[in-house]
């Protein structure tokens, strides 16, 4: 739910003890003039979640009712890498000729964890792999900041095991309009594994 903005006999609070945490678990926004509120979501995902919103009504002379209704909030983005969660990644995409481009970097101090991907023959909505030989290219990083490809050869051996990576295009309208997309499979440091999982929207910007 998202509120359209108050006016001078609205009440706005966050409903907890400690007051002036809108950014951690969201606001409700009363309308004084009309018998109605709205509840707008943090900008960044919650650690506790989902979260519990809670509204009393004073049904007078019949007393007061409070009604409860659990909301899961989801942030646009939203990467791990390694056992280590991101709810808020930077994203950047761009589409270039056929190719897109895009990297989830973790907004910490550390830029950790990171994926990056190519997919050459970019076609819209879909789902795209990441084969042994390309074309598509994809490396990734745990907390640690090591580098993971998308699968590798077996000592003493000409087998490849692969990551099983997928992207997915979940929403595309054309360059310069909102994408939205998944990414999810296994990488690897030489034997070593890390699970990466991300879901992204943005912008791509466009290099004709």
């Amino acid at each position: 739910m998202a509120g359209k903005g108050s006016d001078e006999n609205d009440t706005v609070t966050d409903g907890t003890a400690q007051g002036d945490n809108y950014g951690n678990v969201g606001q409700i926004t009363e309308g004084r003039t009309l018998a109605k509120a709205s509840y707008d979501a943090p900008i960044r995902e919650p650690d506790a979640n989902p979260v519990m919103i809670g509204a009393e009504l004073d049904l007078q002379p019949f007393g007061r009712v409070t009604v409860l209704r659990s909301i899961r909030v989801e942030s646009a983005a939203r990467l791990t890498g390694g056992g280590t969660t991101d709810n808020n990644p930077n994203v950047a995409l761009t589409i270039m000729g056929n190719k897109l481009m895009g990297t989830l970097v973790s907004a910490s101090p550390t830029a950790r964890p990171f994926v990056s991907f190519i997919i050459d023959d970019f076609r819209g909505k879909g789902t795209y792999s990441f084969p042994k030989n390309g074309p598509n290219q994809t490396t990734a990083s745990g907390a640690s900041g090591e580098g993971y490809a998308h699968g590798y050869y077996k000592p003493y051996s000409i087998e490849w095991v692969s990551g099983n990576i997928l992207l997915t295009i979940t929403e595309y309208n054309g360059a310069e309009k909102p994408m939205r997309g998944t990414l999810a499979g296994t990488y690897y440091k030489e034997v070593t594994p890390i699970a990466v999982s991300a879901r992204f929207q943005g912008v791509p910007s466009l290099i004709p």
